[in-house]
């Protein structure tokens, strides 16, 4: 009689989690070194893409990269990346995770001179969270952008 572990299905269970763990671990450490400083960008980067080919599917991964991307100054690539981990958030159902990935967005539409699409992006983080600081923030500074009323930007800098 066979045992459970010759089932395909079962060899294939235990080789998603082994590629997930390694890929957390990879995101663990594209993290610290982000967090050390922006000279240990390229690092960070190069460890969420490792992090990524452990688990294709590891949204965390892409919000890294779009991270490192920012410090490296390639607002293309980090919008690139920030847009697959909203994706991918959104298809596994993890809506925790998207008021941060959308301010990021609108972060990068500010940077980028985007104030609409900025505008978009924030409102979108703040219908996932509204108690979300960084949607407001860039919310503001695209309102302020685009000329909008002095009362509704002053109302989301102090919210």
């Amino acid at each position: 009689m066979p045992s459970i572990e010759d089932d395909p299905r079962v060899k294939l269970a235990g080789k998603r989690a082994t590629d997930r763990v390694a890929a957390i671990k990879k995101l663990d450490e594209a993290i610290r070194l982000l967090v050390s400083g922006p000279t240990m960008a390229q690092a960070s980067l190069d460890a969420a893409i490792a992090a990524q080919q452990h688990d294709p599917t590891f949204a965390d991964a892409y919000m890294q990269k779009a991270l490192a991307w920012q410090s490296l100054g390639d607002l293309a690539k980090a919008l690139t990346e920030v847009t697959r981990a909203i994706g991918l958030w959104t298809m596994q159902d993890h809506p925790e995770n998207l008021p941060a990935a959308y301010a990021l967005r609108a972060k990068l539409g500010n940077d980028g001179r985007n104030y609409a699409e900025a505008l978009a992006d924030a409102d979108k983080s703040l219908a996932y969270n509204p108690n979300f600081a960084s949607g407001y923030r860039q919310r503001a500074q695209a309102k302020e952008a685009l000329g909008q009323a002095v009362e509704q930007i002053l109302a989301d800098y102090k919210r």
